[in-house]
């Protein structure tokens, strides 16, 4: 049987599943206003340190698989709204799964959705900053931290055998779309946040 999908209409005229909207791919859709452009600023100043990068360079991963649950907070709404489902990230390319949207996949080449027999897609061809905001989410997700270097400033620290990473964005641009990034991981990414400029918040935990 078809799982069931909500439904919600953007400014483009496409129809995509509502869990999109408010989950991780939310902050792909908030991206379709924005000119996100690397920082004007010399090589050595985008560059990670060398003990943040021995921090970093463990959790890097080719491939990735699990389960996860993702927790959306909006001000002005009492409970959380709460996704679960199965992710595959293998390269820059993620699947992510739930039971309201059939199949999202995240690429450098911008989102496609299958939904209730519904297809849709945001390219990157069509609005660049999507496709910024996409290898950014297949980034961190793969725990490549040092590829946001020249759109965040990132920084690492260890704490009884965890790595805590947090990621403030360098431009007022992009601060419209992801106001902060924290991530903790053992052996590999276990908890993401990202809070957006509404002081909505996002939290993914990884199994």
């Amino acid at each position: 049987m078809k799982a069931a999908a909500h439904f919600i209409r953007i400014a483009s005229g496409a129809v995509i599943p509502a869990v999109f909207a408010i989950g991780l791919g939310g902050y792909v859709h908030a991206a379709k206003g924005a000119d996100i452009s690397p920082a004007a600023e010399t090589p050595q100043d985008g560059a990670l340190s060398a003990d943040v990068r021995a921090l970093l360079a463990p959790l890097a991963a080719k491939r990735v698989e699990g389960t996860f649950e993702e927790r959306r907070s909006v001000p002005g709404f009492p409970k959380p709204m709460l996704s679960r489902g199965h992710f595959t990230l293998e390269g820059e390319s993620l699947v992510w799964q739930t039971p309201f949207a059939s199949l999202m996949k995240v690429t450098p080449e911008g989102v496609f959705l299958e939904a209730a027999g519904e297809k849709q897609a945001l390219t990157a061809a069509e609005i660049p900053a999507v496709g910024r905001i996409c290898t950014l989410l297949t980034s961190v997700m793969g725990g490549r931290f040092d590829a946001l270097s020249d759109l965040f400033a990132v920084s690492a620290a260890q704490s009884e055998g965890r790595v805590h990473i947090s990621a403030d964005p360098k431009s007022p641009e992009l601060a419209q779309v992801v106001k902060h990034i924290q991530a903790e991981a053992g052996s590999y990414l276990e908890k993401l946040t990202m809070t957006g400029p509404q002081g909505d918040e996002t939290v993914v935990l990884f199994s």
